[in-house]
């Protein structure tokens, strides 16, 4: 606000209000009545190049038009601070601020105020451009007009419209008219009687971008007929009357970005005769009707997400070669994505997730409808989420009046709760989707064998393994890939030929909800799982029935490995390994029953070890935290009975907290004298042979704290009971 600190410096002529609170450096000094009088009087005082009008704090009263009738001219304020306000009961025609056929005009930084509720008739605008070019209105406050509060008419272009609030008018906010090349951005369009902005008549090539258009009494952004080639680009339409954003009788569009939502209607509305627009990118969420509407041909939808709208999330209706592709539709209360009426459109690669929320098994994840022909569908991801409302079918062909339609490659497995998919249509094509077959992955293909349904999903995806026994030997090589089962009736046995699962330098897998394991006669070094190179593997909710070698290694300096609620029993070796360099992994809530050496044994560092449970009877340690074990966080878990040592520790600034360590051969926990710097704190040690906790380090470690009762052999119910009691203490 440079022209605050020294107005005579900035600005040509100062104009005052009658009360503005320092009129001394004024040129004009209004007296409450007729303002625009003074004002007009400072804007002819320019020179033919322009120059500056200032207007100092204060309302200034009008009952006629302030007219910029240079090019070049400035016309600023205080800010809010000042007022220009149509007097009570003007009841007239009236453009508050108006330039017509000029250019390079900026007007800034003031408040109009329309005083609407004191006036009953006559036109009002707020900013009135017509045939003014390259000019600006930049952080002004528009409110309360009868009509619209900025006006850009009949080529009026390269404008620049930005930064202001149009608030409560009783048009439009902003209304562009046969106007090419603006841009009208970060403005705030709240509460007008029609639209928030709204563009007629051949208003072409705009860019409206980052604009806030909420509660206005039809739509927050309107693109009238011929409106073309306009960008629509990250704005936020909310709680508006009818639509968010509306397209009528308009081409060429680009609706991109934006957020529309809890609009009574529509978030994005493609009505009649609007063809190759492209809306892409949009969030249309808790919309009273539709996310996307399209009731035209030859445009595109893409990227959306239209999620919990009041009927469905993407709907096409008398529409044709319409291309829907990328779209997430999920939690629509009717349909994910529904074509009624419409031919040849390409309904492609889109996520379909539990919709049909107002009725359970009513409506569908994609359903095409009423005379709907020869449209693809391929490549969709259809599932109904579960829960109390699913939907009825993943893809639904309703009526034998659908002819031709091309329904290939989608993944609808447990994509309806009455079938994944029916076909009521005459001459369907359909092919290659997954309905629930043997083995099968993202890409709706069933397989012969685990592996090769693995080896089929490069770039990633989830391959679902039912029920069942399977010798193979599994080798994961595609990153982003999640192997799944049905629980332990869904058996992996490596024999004696591999590794039960191997992830082998790929990132971001998951394995979960299965049983692996290995031949354990056959003297092959083979793991029940084995993750090397591997970063952000996470194995989760598997049973490791005996392995030839470790129930699960993780190697090769794999990071941010995680190892949860999995339960590894008899491997020949240790039930869990982390090898040096395999850092921050995370091995939480586990059961190691029964290995031949360490239940769970680590050279990493930055682990986490928390809420595992393991025993053996094997003369070997619970934990053992080798020499190159550093900064590991050994919490809540239960140990004992083994053969040695319950926590053995080597490394250095461990963590040793809250365990139960009961049962064991040798010492409850062991320091040796290599380790240093270790915290042992908060544990219950019981029944132990040896020592309860054994500090050879020399008094750097810091023991405290501990519970030692040398006699009892807690039973597994106490021992349990004991370490809820400790968890609220840990």
């Amino acid at each position: 606000m440079g022209f605050q600190a020294g107005p005579k410096t900035i600005a040509t002529k100062i104009v005052s209000a009658s009360d503005s609170l320092d009129r001394t450096k004024a040129d004009y000094i209004c007296d409450g009545v007729s303002d625009q009088t003074e004002i007009n009087s400072a804007i002819a005082a320019m020179s033919a190049s322009g120059g500056v009008v200032y207007l100092l704090d204060g309302t200034f009263i009008i009952d006629g038009q302030i007219t910029i009738d240079k090019s070049n001219v400035t016309l600023v304020g205080a800010g809010a601070g000042t007022v220009i306000k149509i007097k009570d009961s003007h009841n007239a025609d009236i453009n508050v601020i108006s330039v017509d056929t000029k250019n390079n005009v900026l007007i800034k930084d003031l408040r109009i105020d329309g005083n609407k509720a004191n006036q009953s008739s006559g036109t009002m605008h707020g900013i009135y451009f017509d045939t003014v070019t390259y000019s600006k209105v930049e952080g002004c406050w528009v409110k309360d007009l009868r009509t619209y509060g900025i006006s850009l008419y009949t080529s009026s272009n390269n404008n620049t419209i930005s930064g202001n609030i149009c608030q409560g008018n009783g048009s439009s906010g902003i209304i562009l008219v046969t106007s090419i090349n603006n841009t009208v951005n970060g403005n705030t369009c709240n509460g007008n009687t029609l639209d928030g902005i709204v563009l007629v008549t051949a208003s072409n090539h705009n860019t409206v971008s980052g604009n806030t258009c909420q509660g206005n009494g039809l739509r927050g952004i309107d693109l009238q007929p011929s409106s073309d080639y306009n960008t629509v680009t990250g704005n936020t339409c909310q709680g508006n009357t009818q639509h968010g954003i509306y397209v009528d009788t308009s081409s060429h569009n680009t609706i991109t970005g934006n957020t529309v939502q809890g609009n009574g209607q529509r978030g994005i509305y493609v009505d009649v005769s609007s063809g190759y627009n492209t809306v892409s990118g949009n969030t249309c969420q808790g919309n009273g009707l539709y996310g996307i509407q399209v009731q035209w041909s030859n445009n595109t939808v893409t990227g959306n997400t239209c999620q919990g709208n009041g009927q469905d999330g993407i709907y096409l209706t008398s529409a044709g070669n319409n291309t829907v592709a990328g779209n997430t539709c999920r939690g629509n209360d009717r349909h994910g994505i529904r074509l009624a009426t419409g031919d040849d459109n390409t309904i492609v690669g889109n996520t379909v997730v539990g919709n049909s929320q107002d009725t359970d098994i009513t409506y569908d994840g994609i359903f095409v409808d009423a005379d709907s022909n020869y449209n693809n569908i391929q490549g969709n991801t259809v599932r109904h989420a579960g829960g109390a409302k699913q939907h009825r079918y993943g893809i639904r062909i309703n009526n034998a009046n659908c002819d031709g339609n091309f329904i290939h490659d989608n993944d609808i497995y447990t994509a309806g709760k009455t079938a994944n998919y029916s076909d009521a249509g005459t001459g369907t094509t359909s092919e290659k989707n997954s309905c629930g077959g043997n083995i099968f992955n993202s890409k709706g293909c069933g397989f012969a064998t685990v592996q090769e349904a693995i080896d089929d999903q490069a770039g990633g995806g989830i391959v679902h393994v039912p029920a069942g026994t399977y010798n193979e030997a599994l080798t994961i090589t595609n990153a982003n890939l999640i192997l799944e089962g049905d629980g332990r009736g869904t058996i992996i046995n490596g024999g004696a030929t591999g590794h039960a699962i191997y992830v082998n330098g790929v990132d971001d897998c998951v394995v979960r909800d299965l049983q692996a394991e290995t031949d354990k006669a056959g003297g092959n070094a083979y793991d029940g799982i084995r993750i090397n190179s591997a970063d952000r593997t996470k194995v989760e909710n598997v049973y490791v029935n005996g392995s030839d070698n470790h129930g699960i290694l993780i190697t090769g300096s794999s990071t941010d490995v995680e190892v949860v609620g999995c339960y590894v029993y008899d491997p020949d070796l240790n039930g869990i390994i982390i090898d040096a360099g395999s850092v921050r992994a995370k091995i939480i809530h586990n059961t190691v029953d029964g290995s031949d050496s360490h239940c769970i044994y680590t050279f990493a560092n930055n682990g986490h070890f928390e809420g595992n449970t393991v025993f053996t009877a094997a003369a070997i340690n619970g934990f053992y935290l080798t020499g190159a074990a550093r900064r590991n966080i050994v919490k809540g878990n239960m140990i004992g009975p083994v053969g040695s040592f319950g926590i053995a520790v080597e490394g250095r600034n461990n963590m040793i907290n809250g365990n139960i360590i009961n049962d064991t051969g040798g010492d409850g926990i062991y320091l040796a004298s290599i380790s240093s710097d270790d915290v042992v704190v908060g544990n219950h040690i019981s029944a132990w042979t040896g020592e309860a906790i054994d500090d050879d380090t020399a008094g750097t470690s810091t023991v405290a704290n501990n519970e030692i009762t040398p006699e009892i052999v807690l039973s597994l119910t106490d021992a349990f009971s004991l370490a809820d009691a400790l968890s609220k203490n840990i």
